[in-house]
């Protein structure tokens, strides 16, 4: 499977590192793990949450196929 998610290189405009950054000095968060960063964290969130709506958008009221291609990428890049 392709590695390069363009959806996810779009939403790494939308919501910058700066962004983040903010954000998490706003709630006091300090990212303390070494291999699992915040924007990580982020970033599933963000493509879990698109892909759930694409998903009830494109479906209606449907739970996700967690055995599907979008999901499927979804685990690939965590």
């Amino acid at each position: 499977m392709n590695k390069h998610i363009t959806l996810l290189n779009l939403l790494k405009k939308i919501v910058s590192d700066e962004n983040i950054r903010l954000i998490a000095e706003t709630v006091g968060y300090q990212d303390s793990s070494r291999t699992f960063k915040l924007r990580a964290l982020i970033d599933f969130f963000l493509l879990a949450a698109f892909i759930s709506f694409v998903h009830r958008f494109l479906f209606g009221q449907f739970p996700l196929d967690w055995e599907s291609e979008m999901a499927a990428a979804l685990f690939e890049y965590a």
